[in-house]
This record gives C-alpha cells, structure tokens and sequence, in this order.
C-alpha cells in the first residue's frame, strides 16, 4: 500500500469514527430526552416508583441500547395485555 493510499484509508477510517461518535451522541441525547416523556406516561397508569438502570446509568450505553425503567404501582388490570 503506497504512503497516499494509506492516507486516504486513514482518512476515511476517522471520518467513520467521527461520524459513530455523532451519531451515539444523538442517541444518547434522544434517549436521556425522552425520559420525562415516559415517566409522565407511566404516572398516569398509576406508577408509583420508576426506576432508571442499566447502560444509560451506568455509562455503557451503545447505538442499540435500550432504555431499562423497572415500574411498580401500575395495577395489573392496566398492565396486562390480552390477545384478541
């Protein structure tokens, strides 16, 4: 590989970082800003306590992450869901 092939490799391999970097970034802010949303929805099911866990606490959170809310207080009869 001649020494401008390299550079151009090089080139488009931080580019690329760049870009995944910008992109979890926006993730992470979409989810972290859709926090009230749900909380809201879950009080007016009854909620009683929401609990935020996994990768957006602990730092590990990733473009295919999740959001982990563990909930309680939601009476069953809202909770379960019936197959037609």
């Amino acid at each position: 590989m001649s020494q401008a092939e390299w550079e151009g490799y090089l080139r488009g391999w931080r580019r690329g970082i760049a870009e995944e970097e910008t992109a979890l970034e926006n993730r992470l802010a979409q989810a972290r800003s859709s926090l009230p949303a749900l909380v809201e929805t879950l009080s007016q099911y009854g909620a009683t306590e929401i609990y935020l866990f996994g990768s957006l606490c602990t730092g590990e959170f990733h473009l295919a992450s999740d959001i982990d809310l563990g909930v309680r207080g939601i009476p069953l009869s809202v909770a379960t869901v019936k197959s037609p």
